[in-house]
């Protein structure tokens, strides 16, 4: 395991971890100290307006993927927990996302990192733009309906209906896709 050096000096000057760095402005500021702690408890405590303060200062795009992310988040926890109730276990959450991913984003989780360059431990999903996330969440939504509607129970009965759901949201996307295109006369 490489070891690397908490501060260095260069000739114009000596430089520290962040939170070295902090650590001496809170020596310095017991004012400072005081603030980055209630920062700190508002992140742990998972305080909304926190997020909220930080995205006021963020671009209009910024805030947009981020409100985006947000709600897509709400939708992926009420798809799995409609998944859990129609007896989807183990392996068959992960084959029912890839039924999403593969109709609408074209790929299955693992090419789709691998395309994005996203590592293993990392969120495919904090790296999809706006309008994938949007499809992807409006997949998910639908295939939830489609369960609670059509009541089918277990991993492939449960994939099966998010890939049809899944279906109908590229055909959308596909056929506006099309529509747009110039007509020749």
């Amino acid at each position: 395991m490489t070891m690397k050096p908490v501060y260095y000096t260069s000739a114009i000057g000596t430089y520290g971890h962040a939170l070295i760095a902090a650590s001496y402005a809170a020596y310095l500021s017991p004012k400072l100290a005081i603030e980055m702690k209630q920062v700190w408890l508002r992140y742990r405590a998972g305080d909304p307006t926190l997020a909220d303060e930080i995205l006021e200062r963020a671009t209009d795009e910024g805030n947009e993927w981020a409100a985006t992310r947000a709600l897509g988040r709400v939708k992926r926890n009420e798809y799995t927990q409609v998944l859990s109730k129609h007896e989807v276990e183990r392996f068959g959450y992960g084959n029912c996302t890839n039924a999403v991913y593969t109709e609408v984003l074209g790929g299955t989780a693992k090419q789709l990192r691998a395309r994005l360059g996203v590592p293993k431990s990392g969120n495919l999903r904090d790296k999809l733009t706006t309008d994938e996330l949007v499809f992807v969440m409006a997949a998910e939504v639908l295939a939830k309906q489609r369960i609670n509607d059509e009541d089918p129970r277990g991993n492939v009965a449960c994939e099966r209906a998010t890939k049809r759901s899944a279906a109908f949201i590229k055909k959308a996307i596909m056929a506006d896709q099309q529509d747009r295109k110039p007509k020749m006369i």
